[in-house]
């Protein structure tokens, strides 16, 4: 008798044994006319060509389920350590786990070394280390380097070596991480005007957290428990970089337009005289009330 092909549905939700009968009846009736079905041509002796498909209708059958599951997986180990060919791949597959975990320390131990030798603060892409390994393993050994507390993500992809004190581990100064990711992406960064406002003594309101004027995209930067901004501004927010000429700028444009006469007033009295002509230098550059206003300089107001 060539092998056929069917399909036998039993019904085994029924509690009484009428139901139950029922059920094997209906079973049985779908396949009494197997001989006229067609030759099952892809049957293969000796592999699985049968296949079982329950539907747990209800939460007691998949509570049942559940447990037939969990008793395979604790029973199903034991009973495979006794077939020879497969306790010697288990023992093969154990060795092959002792050689990845020494691949993947080895990759994290070069990892560290590579970051040590940077400047103290420079973030790290992942991509910058590819020469190391494969993106996948280099991944991995970022993310187990970060659970061990010897890194720290600063942003999606963007990681930092912290700085080793007296008191333990910290984030390294938010100055020198940005400072290098702007070297890094060619980018030009400068202190908010409220802060630049503060170190000139123009006021005494002290900003909450740090935030940074760049010419890249507005992004954050988490170090630790502080969260850095960098906030995109127009190229004329940005002119003067590391000068107090430049601060002073930013300054001004926090203030706005109604304090910034006595903020002036108060920069002639504080600022050298080459910055005050530096900041006279960019007025073609700024808005047309700071513009106005530092004119003044130049024109002893």
């Amino acid at each position: 008798f060539p092998p056929k092909k069917f399909k036998l549905t039993l019904d085994r939700s029924g509690t009484e044994i009428e139901d139950i009968i029922k059920a094997v009846e209906v079973a049985q009736a779908s396949i009494l006319d197997l001989y006229n079905e067609p030759d099952f041509t892809a049957y293969a002796p000796g592999k699985f060509n049968t296949s079982f498909r329950y539907e747990l209708a209800d939460k007691t059958g998949k509570q049942v389920a559940s447990a037939g599951l969990t008793d395979l997986d604790i029973c199903l180990p034991c009973t495979l350590a006794f077939v020879p060919e497969l306790a010697a791949g288990m023992r093969r597959m154990s060795e092959l786990h002792v050689t990845l975990l020494t691949a993947m320390e080895t990759l994290s131990a070069e990892v560290l070394n590579y970051m040590d030798k940077l400047p103290e603060g420079t973030p790290v892409a992942a991509k910058e280390l590819l020469h190391l390994g494969g993106r996948a393993a280099v991944d991995q050994a970022l993310s187990r380097l970060v659970r061990r507390g010897e890194l720290m993500r600063a942003a999606r992809g963007l990681y930092i070596r912290p700085t080793t004190g007296r008191f333990g581990a910290h984030p390294p100064e938010a100055s020198k991480v940005v400072e290098a990711l702007a070297a890094q992406r060619g980018e030009r960064v400068a202190r908010h005007g409220a802060m630049a406002a503060n170190e000139l003594g123009l006021t005494t309101q002290v900003p909450m957290r740090e935030v940074y004027l760049t010419s890249g995209k507005s992004r954050s930067l988490q170090l630790g428990a502080q969260l850095i901004e960098l906030r995109h501004v127009p190229e004329w927010q940005l002119v003067l970089p590391g000068r107090p000429a430049g601060a002073a700028i930013r300054a001004l444009a926090w203030l706005g337009p109604k304090r910034a006469g006595a903020a002036l007033r108060t920069l002639r009295q504080e600022l050298p005289t080459a910055e005050l002509q530096a900041m006279v230098g960019v007025r073609g550059r700024l808005p047309t009330w700071m513009a106005e206003e530092v004119s003044a300089l130049a024109n002893g107001g």
